[in-house]
């Protein structure tokens, strides 16, 4: 089985056992989950391990749980995440000179909770939140976004991002029972204006789609996860689902039909929160254990 497959299985089954790994209502005094270094997991293992349901946000592997004075419990079972960065790829006949493209190498490694452990010694800073630390506001998220959409309150009783004056539409304030709601329905939104042609320029945005067809499923997908991580940095609830059930079913019927879109969508909803949050600073590789 591919590294990928391997943890999308995992996704389908958080989703046929009737938990959301996009809609979880996440923990503001636990954090994203993060690495025994206090690293914080990006995309897919985010929404992964997120769902696991531990009071701690910090994951490590036997390794490194042995490394630390301690041990995994016996009986405990690992949860896998993949790990990915860019490996260089030479040109034909060119050997020698630097790389022209690029290829992701993708892995996966099991790691285990905190809480599944014995005897570990937390390093220093660790257990600080990585991502929650910065105590960024949920009006400061829209702010600092570099030329970010209009947005107004003219929805009437929809939400939606129109590409072609690149504007978001909401209903009035007022209309939302809660201000978690708002904001969770605000970030949906503004995920989507991230795929303008002056910003990402992701195709389901730039050339239209049809309702229903795959490309808008897929777009919908990366907007769904892109809130889920912005209201996770912002320290908010997620949404609540309404119908869940015939939710939950129209998104095992497109991700069993294709199990990479899971994969993708999590990648570019992470590129859109990036790119809404500002430049990010990586010298490590992707999700690294």
């Amino acid at each position: 089985m591919k590294a990928y497959e391997i943890v999308v299985d995992r996704i389908l089954g958080l989703l046929e056992a009737g938990t959301v790994p996009w809609q979880r209502p996440w923990d503001p005094a636990i954090g994203l989950p993060r690495n025994i270094r206090g690293t914080a997991y990006r995309g897919i293992n985010v929404l992964v391990l997120g769902c696991q349901g531990y009071e701690s946000p910090l994951w490590l592997t036997v390794r490194q749980a042995n490394q630390l004075g301690g041990h995994i419990r016996r009986g405990e079972r690992g949860t896998p995440v993949i790990f990915w960065k860019w490996a260089p790829t030479p040109a034909e006949g060119e050997s020698e000179q630097p790389p022209r493209q690029q290829a992701p190498l993708v892995r996966y490694y099991r790691v285990w909770n905190l809480l599944q452990t014995d005897g570990v010694e937390v390093p220093s800073g660790a257990a600080t939140p990585a991502l929650e630390a910065a105590e960024v506001s949920a009006e400061c998220v829209v702010s600092r976004m570099a030329a970010p959409p209009s947005i107004r309150h003219d929805g009437g009783a929809r939400a939606f991002y129109r590409p072609s004056t690149d504007s978001i539409h909401l209903p009035p304030r007022d209309a939302f029972h809660e201000a978690d709601g708002y904001l969770a329905t605000l970030f949906h939104e503004l995920v989507h204006s991230t795929g303008h042609a002056t910003r990402l320029a992701r195709p389901a945005v730039t050339d239209g789609t049809l309702f229903g067809d795959h490309a808008y499923s897929e777009e919908e997908l990366v907007a769904e996860m892109g809130a889920a991580f912005l209201c996770a940095h912002v320290g908010i609830t997620s949404r609540t689902i309404e119908n869940a059930a015939a939710y939950i079913a129209s998104w095992l019927r497109v991700l069993r039909d294709d199990h990479r879109m899971v994969l993708r969508a999590s990648q570019r909803a992470q590129r859109a929160v990036d790119y809404i949050l500002g430049p990010v600073e990586r010298s490590a590789p992707e999700d690294a254990p």
